[in-house]
């Protein structure tokens, strides 16, 4: 026959396609490479200060401004092994659920981890901590109606807020 349909064995997205129109395959010969969309991997950059309270398994909570108003949840599939020396970070790879499939890959998302553990912690925004490279500062109201400038340790960073440590 000189054509021939061929029935996928699942619904996604053509991540490859290995034929064009009128090409003839042989056995075995790579036709498309098909990517689901029920599950959906997502790469977070994670700074490499906060990697030591992510761990696989970890809850996470995604939401995609192209979707405004829904949360996607998921776990922490593992983290990949090497920093980005240009953003000192961390890729941690996410599977979350996608129903409806409404997220499509090349989309942007913001993941918020959740530690295994919480505690009491003393956040600012993070806006307020100015970071000059060698040092991280937070300018201090005091009594007399002065600021002054304070260094501080920094922890983990979500939601528009960032944990001080000291």
């Amino acid at each position: 026959h000189a054509r021939l349909t061929v029935t996928a064995p699942t619904g996604g997205v053509v991540a490859e396609l290995g034929t064009r129109e009128g090409m003839t395959v042989m056995s075995g010969a790579l036709l498309f490479r098909i990517n689901g969309l029920d599950t959906v991997w997502v790469n977070a950059e994670v700074p490499e200060s906060q990697v030591s309270l992510i761990r696989p398994g970890n809850p996470v909570e995604a939401r995609a401004p192209a979707l405004p108003g829904i949360v996607f949840k998921g776990r922490v599939s593992t983290l990949l092994p090497e920093v980005n020396a240009a953003t000192r970070t961390l890729k941690a790879r996410v599977e979350l659920a996608n129903p409806g499939n409404r997220l499509v890959p090349g989309m942007f998302a913001t993941v918020n981890f959740t530690p295994a553990t919480r505690r009491e912690v003393l956040l600012v925004p993070t806006e307020a901590v100015i970071q000059t490279g060698r040092r991280s500062v937070v300018i201090v109201a005091q009594e007399d109606g002065k600021f002054a400038p304070v260094d501080v340790e920094t922890g983990v960073e979500a939601n528009g807020q960032t944990e001080i440590r000291k």
